[in-house]
């Protein structure tokens, strides 16, 4: 029985590790650029770029400018604040005098939808033209050609969704900012498996047909979420978003204390068990199953090893933390000229972080979120029920 549950443990270990970043790697490389070679013509969308901006920190006004200088003419810009006095509102002055492009928008609050969720709604409803609304954290720093290939497959019809992901260059080396490197690779890495819908809040864009007939406004107010909301109405009518390898973006900004990052992480394995609750859950197992199986493996190889012998066990114990040092430098293989951590990082690093995921994503069955300074508790639809 112990070698069955260890067998199945192996595989478990080559599904995640191995065959998932595989899988998108293909896709980066390989599936990706022939879908688009397949598309004719090029983009000309009108695109309402919306940017939330909260707080101003060192790299804002960088990031800020790199939006602004995007090489798409059928383009508005739209950053929102919540309050006209926000830390932000001076960066956004200086680069919308600097490069005469971009407008701001002082969202200020609605009741139980949260600050992020409600300026989006805000700088959707000022529009009245674009064919496509596009969401831009405001900690990235996008290329030139971001707005570009993010509308790109729009020009299929069919398209109605598209996503990317962020690439965190760490400030200096740590265990809180490497972990968080590697878990940014993670999330890039799961857009590219494709197997599940998933968006990623910070980047992703949405046809302004499909936002109306969908009705997302109706399900984004009351709430703390939009990205995992969407998921859902892609897998109601049977769709998948397109993911954007070449539009994934640098961001500079970091947690720098596993306290920090886990009081982060842990709200979004919340979130996700509010809006998408088979992806939380399926994380949830597989993320303790690697850790107790982990911890398994170094059990009955210790055992085997103090009775003297070698066995198979001893060798399916290095083989397992062997799979994922090696999942973590092929979540990095598709991106291997940007400049992030040392490559033994993304090696080790991955062995503490499935331990970490598996402790904050059971610490997120707590009912109550904390955001900022407030605690959220839900309705049982996911909506906001009370802010204290």
């Amino acid at each position: 029985m112990i070698d069955a549950f260890l067998i199945a443990f192996l595989a478990l270990n080559l599904l995640e590790s191995i065959l998932a970043p595989l899988k998108s790697w293909i896709y980066i490389g390989r599936v990706f650029p022939r879908r688009m070679g397949r598309v004719p013509g090029e983009p000309g969308f009108a695109v309402n770029l919306i940017v939330p901006c909260k707080g101003a920190g060192a790299h804002l006004e960088e990031n800020l400018r790199a939006i602004a200088l995007q090489d798409y003419s059928a383009l508005t810009i739209r950053f929102v604040t919540d309050t006209a006095d926000d830390p932000a509102v001076e960066p956004i002055k200086r680069i919308i005098g600097a490069t005469g492009r971009g407008m701001h928008i002082v969202a200020g609050q609605d009741g139980y939808t949260c600050g992020k969720t409600h300026a989006e709604l805000v700088a959707i409803a000022a529009d009245a033209k674009s064919e496509v609304h596009l969401i831009c954290d405001s900690d990235l720093r996008p290329s030139p050609n971001f707005v570009r290939e993010m509308v790109r497959p729009y020009v299929d019809p069919a398209v109605n969704v598209t996503t990317s992901g962020r690439w965190i260059i760490p400030p200096g080396p740590g265990l809180a900012a490497y972990t968080y490197t590697a878990l940014g690779g993670f999330s890039t890495m799961f857009l590219g498996f494709g197997l599940i819908s998933y968006v990623w809040g910070g980047c992703f864009s949405i046809r302004r047909r499909a936002f109306i007939e969908w009705d997302v406004a109706g399900l984004w107010r009351g709430t703390e979420d939009d990205d995992l909301i969407l998921c859902n109405k892609l897998n109601e009518h049977r769709q998948k978003p397109v993911f954007v390898p070449t539009a994934v973006s640098p961001s500079f900004e970091s947690h720098t204390t596993l306290r920090g990052l886990a009081r982060w992480f842990v709200r979004q394995g919340q979130t996700a068990r509010l809006h998408y609750f088979g992806v939380w859950l399926l994380l949830l197992v597989v993320e303790t199953a690697m850790c107790l199986g982990l911890l398994g493996a170094v059990a009955l190889a210790a055992a085997d090893l103090t009775a003297g012998s070698f066995s198979w066990r001893a060798g399916a114990a290095l083989v397992s933390f062997l799979m994922p040092m090696v999942g973590g430098v092929l979540i990095k293989a598709p991106y291997a000229g940007r400049k992030d951590m040392p490559l033994v990082a993304w090696a080790l690093v991955p062995l503490f972080g499935h331990f970490f995921a598996a402790v904050c994503f059971w610490l997120a069955i707590n009912p109550k979120m904390r955001w900022g300074k407030m605690t959220l508790e839900f309705n049982k639809d996911g909506t906001i029920r009370s802010i204290s």
